[in-house]
């Protein structure tokens, strides 16, 4: 929850500097792309694509295969699936958790990366643009 609103601010700035530069939002991929050339080394823009492509794979693979959504009932542990119950192992229940945690901060994490290399990259267009000022 705490990186959802990074996340939507950078995605404002994002835009607002592609209406100053291109004059439409729909051009919001080559602003960024400039700034990012122009404000990031490449080795760190590397790095920072691949965390990016990491935790999205991370959370790609821990949703895939799962028998259902872990749950308890009655005592029991048991996998949901769109109204099919399944009894499982307090393991695999446990399991299961871990696989629905593990989603949840990849999503984060990916939009933390995001966040950061972005608004770092403003931040560096702004430093440079106030040094150039007499």
């Amino acid at each position: 929850m705490l990186a959802l609103p990074g996340f939507v601010v950078t995605l404002i700035a994002l835009r607002r500097l592609a209406m100053r530069e291109t004059g439409t939002p729909a051009g919001g991929g080559q602003a960024s792309w400039r700034l990012l050339r122009e404000t990031m080394s490449g080795r760190l823009l590397i790095m920072s694509w691949l965390l990016f492509a990491g935790f999205w794979l991370v959370g790609i693979l821990s949703l895939g295969g799962t028998p259902g959504v872990a749950e308890q009932r009655a005592g029991a542990y048991v996998a949901s699936n769109h109204g099919e119950v399944t009894v499982i192992s307090k393991a695999q229940y446990l399991t299961l958790k871990a696989q629905g945690q593990r989603s949840v901060v990849s999503a984060a994490g990916s939009f933390c990366v995001f966040t950061a290399v972005i608004s770092t990259a403003l931040l560096r267009r702004g430093e440079r643009r106030e040094a150039a000022l007499p």
